[in-house]
């Protein structure tokens, strides 16, 4: 069975960037992160219309998620529930509308869950007639698994080198979780085919003599998404 194509959308003063992503894209499924109504601006009130607009498009599949705009935790949360909830899905983040924060806190859990960030530029800014395909630009991410792929034993190495400051040996890992050498040495080579770790051959140590370089061991050090995952899986 083919997965769905599952879209976020962030909802900000303007509905255009949610109607326009769902014009571009096959959209299957429909989440909008919105915040409460304020004296300001209608935004669940709006975020209904959205839906109603939708629906009536013929997406069936639209859910409203109620967030914190301003509590970066409470934005990412969400996005990891819903990529829990749709597991076998390709997940696809609009971070368009919202606060600043909103699409920061959009673009970090893009990295962390897998998925694909795209923002809808206003055509205004362009000549009269501009196609929507020139209006939404996929943002580069990196090609790293979900945090919830990694098996247990992997998780285990992040949250350990994590807690050794982000670099460490092979040696000090063998002797702090419970896993043969074999064992490891295969998870350290998922891990840094994933881009959470780097290796390199030799540990630099010191003895009464100096400084000298121990190549039986390796050094392991997380990346910027390595210490992302040690964080948050």
């Amino acid at each position: 069975m083919k997965p769905l194509n599952v879209h976020i959308a962030l909802l900000g003063r303007s509905k255009e960037p949610i109607l326009k992503g769902f014009q571009f894209y096959a959209v299957d499924k429909m989440y909008i992160l919105h915040s409460a109504n304020t004296p300001d601006f209608p935004y669940a009130t709006t975020a209904v219309e959205v839906k109603d607009t939708m629906r009536m498009a013929g997406c069936r599949g639209v859910e409203l998620e109620l967030i914190n705009p301003f509590d970066l935790y409470d934005v990412i949360n969400s996005i990891v529930k819903i990529r829990e909830k749709e597991r076998e899905a390709h997940i696809l983040i609009n971070i368009t509308g919202g606060t600043n924060l909103m699409a920061g806190a959009a673009c970090s859990a893009s990295f962390f869950v897998g998925a694909r960030a795209y923002y809808v530029m206003d055509e205004k800014h362009f000549p009269a007639g501009v196609s929507l395909g020139n209006l939404v630009v996929e943002m580069p991410t990196p090609k790293i698994p979900y945090a919830k792929d990694l098996n247990q034993a992997q998780l285990m190495v992040l949250k350990a080198t994590l807690d050794l400051g982000g670099t460490t040996s092979s040696a000090q890992l063998r002797h702090m979780l419970p896993m043969s050498p074999q064992k490891l040495s295969y998870n350290l080579k998922i891990l840094e085919q994933s881009g959470l770790i780097i290796t390199a051959k030799g540990v630099q140590r010191r003895d009464l003599k100096g400084d000298w370089i121990d190549r039986r061991c390796m050094t392991v050090t997380l990346t910027q998404y390595g210490r992302l995952f040690g964080l948050w899986a």
